[in-house]
């Protein structure tokens, strides 16, 4: 029975050369090793990287040509391009994809349609994101339907990804029912992320699967759960709505109604804070918050929290009169969020968060726009993840949320974002103003309890502010000169990008 050495790695850019030398000491003091898999957004230095010292090295790499499955390159690297399956002269089989999920979103009917061709099982899985299903099993938000497409087809041995850069995370292992095999999935995080960023694995090359040794904390397979226990699960989900139990009919209480002329976000309200107007649009305005969450940093002299705001006193964007207006007030709201994170990126260096509930039970609809520092923005995983758990474990009375990821544009988003029978939160994570922005997404039942702060207790976190939780806490309150001052900063900041001008 032959036995491969493996090194899985995860790096970046910045730290490479640091990496590579702790995994040369590695595969001098634990190697040799047969293989070393790097992981991560290395672009083109992966082909200035210096091999000596190093076990035949592999990278997953995403370029246009989709025909391109491997490349050799001469400093001893093998690129595994976009999607495919690759042998190793050990008898390896690995299986690879490392596209993000708008990749993913492209180029799902051609990985769909090639999987269809794989007739073989594998050692590895490495993929960029997640399977959905142990991503939540392992309380995580992020995962895909179309990676646990591949997982059930290929029943790997091994599953990394590396979609979550600061935490590692391992689920159960768990068998598959008709092959025997033990499928074990994890994440990898960066190098400098303080975190397991290596992971060091024998793997037996053994067609007899079934003679596989079942660990003793083997889990259930999520891909295979018994269709009693999804009755369990369902009927849990559905006790959780409060019936009359003499009428049988559904309880709910009744919204608040706040007129116009009362909302602290209309122009009719004779008492509206218009010194905190920032920019006026047709069908919506930008204002700064108040109490805001973030703070005056570095170059950005100004707090930057936002808020964009329809005009028009509505709950939610998708209970427009008519589908013209719909696509004008969206189009806007949209061009000031672009407008704000372009600013951000370009003349301070900051990433971009923006928080939105659209809920048939609010008074005015708006979205919250907050700067972060890049070094922080890839805080943001684990802290939907700690505020996940507080709001669904702690606080029982809270609706339940389960955030996904969602391309932008893309009809499974649209077909949400656009009804307006169905209630959401939503997070827009821009990283850089010249990507399309990662989209965390949980619907809610109409009528459910839902923590209004959660957006703001999960930025807090990861901007490391536990005391600007609460807007009108004494640590966020400004006086009215501080907050004119901040709104003459931030137009000045904001002149060549505003789209009222």
């Amino acid at each position: 029975m032959a036995s491969i050495k493996v090194l899985v790695a995860h790096s970046n850019v910045q730290n490479i050369d640091d990496a590579l030398a702790k995994l040369t000491k590695l595969n001098s003091k634990q190697g040799p090793f047969d293989a070393l898999f790097m992981l991560g957004d290395l672009h083109n230095s992966i082909k200035e990287i210096h091999t000596d010292g190093l076990p035949p090295t592999f990278y997953p790499s995403y370029n246009d040509d989709v025909t391109n499955t491997s490349t050799d390159l001469e400093n001893h690297v093998t690129l595994l391009n976009n999607f495919g399956i690759y042998q190793l002269a050990t008898g390896l089989k690995v299986v690879y994809t490392p596209h993000n999920f708008k990749q993913l979103d492209d180029r799902k009917e051609l990985i769909l349609q090639k999987l269809e061709m794989f007739n073989e099982k594998v050692d590895i899985l490495i993929s960029h994101i997640g399977g959905s299903k142990h991503s939540k099993e392992a309380g995580r938000n992020s995962g895909s339907d179309i990676i646990d497409a591949i997982l059930r087809k290929v029943e790997p041995k091994y599953h990394f990804s590396y979609n979550d850069q600061l935490k590692y995370y391992e689920n159960a292992p768990f068998q598959w029912k008709k092959s025997g095999r033990i499928t074990r999935c994890m994440n990898i995080p960066v190098f400098g992320s303080k975190e397991k960023w290596a992971y060091a694995v024998l793997i037996e090359l053994d067609d007899n699967e079934s003679a596989y040794e079942v660990p003793p904390n083997i889990g259930s397979n999520p891909f295979e759960e018994s269709k009693q226990n999804k009755r369990g699960r369902e009927a849990k989900y559905t006790t959780d709505i409060k019936v009359n139990p003499f009428t049988k009919e559904t309880q709910m209480k009744k919204p608040k109604i706040v007129l116009p002329n009362q909302c602290h976000f209309c122009f009719t309200n004779p008492n509206i804070e218009d010194h905190m107007f920032i920019s006026i649009n047709k069908n919506s305005y930008l204002t700064t918050a108040k109490g805001p969450l973030s703070v005056p940093k570095d170059e950005m002299p100004f707090s930057g929290h936002c808020l964009i705001i329809p005009i028009k006193h509505i709950p939610k964007i998708s209970q427009s009169k008519t589908q013209e207006e719909l696509l004008e007030l969206n189009k806007e709201l949209n061009d000031y969020e672009l407008s704000i994170a372009r600013m951000n990126f370009i003349k301070y260096d900051m990433s971009t968060i923006v928080f939105e509930i659209s809920s048939s039970t609010s008074f005015h609809f708006h979205k919250q726009v907050i700067p972060v520092p890049k070094y922080l923005i890839f805080n943001f995983s684990s802290a939907l993840d700690r505020q996940l758990y507080f709001n669904n474990e702690k606080f029982k009375l809270n609706g339940n949320l389960n955030f996904k990821q969602y391309t932008v544009g893309s009809s499974e988003y649209n077909d949400i974002v656009n009804d307006k029978n169905i209630e959401y939160m939503q997070f827009k994570v821009y990283e850089t103003s010249e990507e399309q922005p990662i989209v965390y997404l949980s619907t809610f039942l109409t009528g459910e309890k839902i923590d209004l702060q959660f957006g703001r207790r999960v930025i807090a976190y990861v901007l490391r502010y536990p005391k600007r939780i609460m807007w009108n806490s004494p640590t966020c309150q400004q006086t009215k000169e501080q907050e004119i001052e901040d709104v003459k900063k931030f137009q000045s900041g904001y002149k060549n990008y505003d789209i009222s001008n």
